[in-house]
This record gives C-alpha cells, structure tokens and sequence, in this order.
C-alpha cells in the first residue's frame, strides 16, 4: 500500500482540471477557497469540485491523476470518501436525473483563533441579527473573568452540497445515489440527463437558532451559547444573578 502523503485538496483541483473539457453539454460546479502551490506559485483554489459530462475519456483521464492516491493508506483509512468517481453506464437506463442539494447547518467552531475573533466581537457590543441578545448576567461575567475564548461556544453556518442521482429506466426510477460532493466528484453517462440545484427544506438544520443568538461578522453568521460544562463559568454567573 502506497504510504506517500498527499494533499487532497490540490489533488482534487488537479483532477478537476485534468478531466474538464468545457463542452456544452457538461455541468461543472465549484465552491470553496484554499490556498495551494500551483506550478511553483501559490494561488486560491476551490474545496470541491464537481464534473457531470457524457465524456468516457473522463474516467480514465482522473484515474491518471488519483490512482496513485486511491492505492494509498491515507484514502483507504479516511473515514469519509471525498472523492467520488461514478461511471452510470454500468446500469441500463434511459435517462439520469441529477440534483444538488444545498444544506445550511450551524457547525462548531474548532478553531482558537476563530473563537477569540468572536469573543471579541461579542465584547465589542455586536448586535445579534435575529434579535436574541446574549442574557446581561452572562456578559457581565465574560467581562469579569477578562473574557475567556471559550466561555462561549460559537456554531458557524457551514453549506453542505448533496448530489442525488435517480437513474430511470421505462420512466420509473430503479436505482438512486446519495454522495456529498466532498473534494471532488466525477459523474459520467453517455445518456440524457437533468440537472437542478436547490436548497434544503428540512427545517431542524437551522432550528436551533431560533432560540439562539446569531451573530454576522466579517459575512460570517455564528450562533452563540453558554459554555455551561466549564464550572468556574457556571459559578460566576449565577454570582451575576444574585
């Protein structure tokens, strides 16, 4: 097994580029902003990448680019497959309905640098945009304990992109696939297809913020609560309410 390391994200933009052809017929879908190394000078890439095309030169043409990677033991250990190469031919159908599904979900922040950001923008008086304010007795104690990073816990609203595919045959629909687009997605079938995106309707993605402050900063939108495991935290705001 192939133990070299490789990067996932520049090698999903190098597939990317390596299978497209520009045809009209084709369907291509970019999203997401990174940093990387592109012929010795560093430019901003995409994080997922998706082609649909009726092109079969375009499975051997990524094959060339990721095999190397797919025999590797970073692939093979990666809980989560984000590449996705799915050649429709292999099942007879008539047609192929494709839709990306676009999800909004409020995601935690990991990062310390990130939620020190916040934490100061919720020191600086920042106005909550679906007008839920943090509770006086738990600003008043973020500012008596020299407003910790974590005293809060911060959700960012993050987009998943979800591709179903209904493979049809004698106008019934016999098979579906379910993938999230992840760093890249191949799609090839030589026959007709349908192409849609729209957004998610299920409402518990973004339920909670209903009862939560949400904040926008620097075009980001973040949901706020109380960091209520720290006991120290806990102490000084029931100190607050007294």
């Amino acid at each position: 097994m192939n133990n070299t390391k490789f990067n996932p994200v520049e090698l999903a933009s190098k597939a990317f580029y390596t299978v497209i052809d520009f045809k009209p017929s084709d369907t291509t879908f970019k999203h997401g902003s990174a940093k990387a190394i592109v012929d010795g000078r560093e430019e901003d890439i995409s994080t997922k990448h998706m082609f649909i095309t009726r092109d079969r030169d375009a499975l051997s043409n990524s094959d060339y680019i990721l095999k190397d990677y797919f025999a590797s033991s970073q692939y093979q250990n990666a809980t989560h497959k984000k590449f996705h190469i799915i050649d429709l031919d292999q099942d007879d159908y008539d047609t192929a309905s494709i839709k990306l599904t676009r999800t909004h979900k409020f995601k935690p922040v990991s990062s310390i640098s990130k939620c020190e950001k916040l934490s100061r923008a919720i020191d600086a008086g920042i106005q909550s945009i679906n007008g839920i304010e943090i509770g006086y007795t738990y600003i008043e104690a973020f500012k008596c304990m020299m407003q910790p990073y974590d005293f809060f816990k911060f959700q960012e609203v993050r987009t998943e992109f979800r591709i179903s595919i209904s493979l049809i045959k004698d106008r019934k629909v016999f098979k579906k696939i379910n993938v999230n687009i992840g760093y890249f997605t191949l799609i090839v079938g030589s026959k007709p297809y349908s192409y849609q995106v729209e957004d998610s309707r299920h409402k518990k993605a973004t339920r909670p913020s209903l009862s939560n402050p949400v904040y926008k900063d620097d075009g980001i939108e973040f949901m706020v609560t109380f960091n209520d495991r720290n006991k120290d935290y806990r102490t000084m705001v029931d100190m607050m309410k007294i």
